[in-house]
This record gives C-alpha cells, sequence and structure tokens, in this order.
C-alpha cells in the first residue's frame, strides 16, 4: 500500500511540475515526450497539485519511518520500496529547479575549450541550451568545482546536439549518486543495526527525491562522496577518507568540512606533537595533489574558487542572513542606508556567526566524525548568503546513519519544511496556507518524538556514534 502511494504522489508531482514550466524568461528545449511545458504557465493549479503531491509523499514516509521501527523492516524492502517511489523521478523531467539546463550549458562551455568560472553560458550566443537556462544565471559564472564542471561536459559531450540526451546523463549520475548515499548510509549505521532505517532516512527522503533525484543536482554526487570520505575514515583509511572528502569538495566547495573533520580527529589521535606536525603536513599535502589534480579536468580548474560567490547574487527569503537584513532595513530605515547595504550587513553577520559556531565545533572537538561533518554542513546551509532547499540535504544525509530517536524527529522536520520550501506554488494563498499548515504538523511531529529540551542538547548527537578507542 505504501509503495502504491508513493509511487502515485511522485506520479503526480513530476507531472504536475513538468507543467508549470521552466522559470520566467526561459524556453525549454526538451518537452521530454510532452510532459514538461515550454514555457513558465500562468496558472497556479500546477503548483497546487505538486503541493499536494508533496505532502502525500512526505505523509507516506513518515509511516513507513514508524512502520519500519515497529515491525524491523529489512534493509531489502526498505530498497525496493524507495526504488518504487523514486521510479517516476529517475524517468520524468527535472523538476521544482532548472538547474540541469545550466549544467548543459555549462558543459557545452568547457567543450568549446571555454571557461565556465570567467564567464556565464551567454556566451554561447543564439542556442537552444542557453535559451533554457533561467535568465538570471545566463550571466554568472559556475560556483561549481572542477569535478562537476568535468561531469557537465561528459554529459554535453554524450548528449551532443541532443539536450534530452544530456539531461539523461545528469540523471544517471543522480540515480546512481542516491544508490551510494543509501550504500554508505548502510555502512554507516551498521554498528548501531539500523541499516534499514538509515536507507529510509536518506535515499528515502522525500527532500532527496525531489532535489537530488527530480531535479538532478549536483549536490547529491557532492553527498556521495562525502559520505564515502565518511566511511573510510570510519575504517580508518584517513588517505582514502582525504581524497573522497577533496573530490566532494570539487563538486561543491561546503563538503571540505568532512575534510576539515578527518584531518582534526585524525591529528587529535597522534599523542606526539612532533607526529600530529607530519601527520597534518602529510595530509594536507595529500588534499592539495588532489585538488590540483582534479583542477586540470576543465580549463581554468581553479577559477571556480574566485566564482564561490555567485549563488550569493540571488536572495531566498526564507535565508537567516536576508531575514536578518530585513529586520536591520525594518527597524534601523531611519538610517541613511539602503536596504542592499543593510542586507550585506545582515548576511555579514550571519557569516560571522557561522565562523563563530564552525570554530566552537572545532575546538569541542571529540571523536565526533558524523556529528560535527553533520554540524558543519548543516551550519553552511542555515548561516550561508543563501539557503535552497537542497542545501539542506548536506548535514542531513550524515546526521541520518546514526540519528538518535530524539534526532530523528527534527530530521524528519527539517526534510519536510526543506520539501515545502522547493513548491513553486507558495506565492498562492490557498498554497501558502496548506504549506503553513502541513509545516506546522510536521514540526508538532519531530518536537513529539524527539523532546524540544532534549534535542537541544549537543550531546543527544554525539551519543548516537560510539567512541573509538585510540
Amino acid at each position: 500500500m505504501l509503495a502504491a502511494i508513493g509511487l502515485l504522489a511522485g506520479g503526480v508531482i513530476v507531472w504536475a511540475g513538468g507543467q508549470v514550466g521552466p522559470p520566467p524568461g526561459a524556453l525549454a528545449g526538451v518537452s521530454w515526450w510532452g510532459t514538461f511545458a515550454p514555457v513558465r504557465t500562468q496558472s497556479t493549479w500546477p503548483g497546487i497539485t505538486v503541493l499536494g503531491g508533496v505532502a502525500v509523499l512526505i505523509a507516506a514516509w513518515l509511516a513507513t519511518l514508524t512502520l519500519a521501527q515497529r515491525r524491523h523492516w529489512s534493509i531489502r524492502r526498505i530498497w525496493l520500496l524507495v526504488g518504487v517511489w523514486a521510479s517516476p523521478f529517475a524517468v520524468g523531467p527535472p523538476i521544482l529547479s532548472n538547474d540541469a539546463y545550466s549544467y548543459v550549458a555549462q558543459g557545452l562551455m568547457v567543450i568549446e575549450g571555454r571557461s565556465a568560472y570567467s564567464s556565464g553560458p551567454s556566451v554561447l550566443g543564439q542556442s537552444p541550451a542557453l535559451a533554457a537556462v533561467d535568465p538570471r544565471w545566463r550571466d554568472t559564472p559556475s560556483p561549481y568545482g572542477p569535478l562537476a564542471t568535468a561531469v557537465q561536459s561528459v554529459a554535453a559531450h554524450v548528449g551532443g546536439a541532443s539536450e534530452l540526451v544530456s539531461i539523461i546523463v545528469l540523471r544517471i549520475v543522480a540515480i546512481g549518486s542516491m544508490v551510494a548515499i543509501g550504500v554508505f548510509a548502510a555502512s554507516l549505521a551498521a554498528p548501531h543495526g539500523r541499516s534499514a532505517l538509515a536507507v529510509a532516512l536518506t535515499v528515502g527522503n522525500p527532500l532527496l527525491l525531489l532535489q537530488f533525484l527530480g531535479a538532478a543536482h549536483l549536490d547529491g554526487l557532492m553527498c556521495a562522496l562525502l559520505m564515502g570520505a565518511l566511511v573510510a575514515a570510519r575504517r580508518g583509511q584517513l588517505d582514502a577518507g582525504v581524497a573522497l572528502g577533496c573530490a566532494a569538495a570539487a563538486v561543491k566547495a561546503p563538503a571540505m568540512a568532512v575534510v576539515v573533520v578527518i584531518v582534526a580527529m585524525a591529528c587529535a589521535d597522534v599523542p606526539s606533537g612532533r607526529q600530529r606536525r607530519r601527520l597534518l603536513v602529510r595530509t594536507v599535502a595529500l588534499a592539495a595533489s588532489v585538488l590540483a589534480g582534479l583542477a586540470l579536468l576543465v580549463p581554468d580548474g581553479w577559477g571556480w574558487v574566485g566564482a564561490l560567490t555567485t549563488p550569493g547574487r540571488a536572495d531566498t527569503a526564507w535565508a537567516p542572513a536576508d531575514v536578518i537584513g530585513i529586520v536591520l532595513h525594518a527597524g534601523v530605515g531611519w538610517l541613511p542606508a539602503s536596504a542592499v547595504v543593510l542586507s550585506a550587513l545582515g548576511r555579514t553577520a550571519a557569516l560571522v556567526a557561522a565562523g563563530a559556531l564552525a570554530w566552537w565545533l572545532l575546538a569541542t572537538l571529540r571523536r565526533r566524525l558524523v556529528a560535527d561533518t553533520t554540524g558543519g554542513l548543516l551550519l553552511t546551509a542555515a548561516l550561508g548568503p543563501v539557503v535552497y532547499p537542497w542545501y539542506l540535504g548536506w548535514g542531513l544525509v550524515c546526521l541520518a546513519p546514526g540519528a538518535s530517536r530524539q534526532s530523528q524527529g527534527w530530521l524528519v522536520a527539517v526534510s519536510a519544511v526543506g520539501c515545502l520550501a522547493s513548491v513553486p506554488a507558495l506565492s498562492h494563498p490557498v498554497a501558502m496556507s496548506v504549506a503553513v499548515a502541513a509545516g506546522m504538523a510536521v514540526c508538532a511531529f519531530g518536537a513529539h518524538n524527539s523532546g524540544v529540551r532534549r534535542a537541544m542538547v549537543p550531546g543527544v548527537i554525539r551519543s548516537s556514534e560510539p567512541a573509538r578507542s585510540r
């Protein structure tokens, strides 16, 4: 029954999401066999239908988590259930985001010998690939690392003149990434005896189904490599962990958090100061070598460092950094400062807070490999200049394998809020009302299942990971 409900909800989301169409000003070059509208629809009903499908999928996921824990479902049963849910997202058009078309355009730039980090896709001229790109990103360089750009170029090369084939290649990468995330999550959860639950909390998570698979965001590849780094480090394979972490960072820079945590923990386990310095030098040299090698994959391979500010050129209304700016503007509007300046101050305040919290995590590091990586990634996502729903997946996939009962409720709540924030119909009053009601329901679920006081104690997450011996 749950498989059928999830399959139906996924099919409705994919169909309605395709009817929403591309962002305003973009012209889709792929109709995806008639399921994707070429231009943005003016009707609000496709978006509201997506909202309803998302709500049903979240409900099916909650029921699955409850039954899986009560009846001790096998990991095979969870994989089969998730496979059924994922099938509409795996075969349907990219939904809820137009980034896949930007990936193809950036890949074409690389094929032409251009740097994706010095200019935007507009250099392609009058081409179908450019027409499909969101107008906001046509003149902005890519913020993705060289490994991600190499994947984009491979997709564009395989697709050739067919944008459809290029996107199918990106979808295959997304499918492989989701499978890897589930496998690595099960491995990390094995010591706790909760491998099946870890799979349900990661690849069964509607947020990942919508954004990593449905939208084909390369954040899925980043998280797959990141989880591989955690598995390698847990097994004592320091070099493999650092290399995989650097590969993840070469997709998107926030993944460097796992490298910092792995190296810091390895150095903390060495009693001698001299040995600690040697280990630090060796691991830093290894990380630099891996990053330098990956930079050779594309033209101007180090240009991505200067393009990391690209996502911050947009605004996301619910990002804490922008909220601070709005509050400043409302509270000190009489000052001779523009909204832009105050927004910049808000983002600066958020970055300072993120830096302080990151320093605290490192300063109090006590063999919490997964927990500290989770904290660092969630901080990066929440306190960055912008917050997109799929950013929340970075930390949630790391939290899931060792999540205690106290923290599972909050994982579910954050995931559900991210799903609702993905829906394109939230500007409609009816959709907004439904989203607010659903958000309150899932937050109540999180509070009920975790206990607010206990979930706010840092030791709760730490206790879910057994201490390692020296």
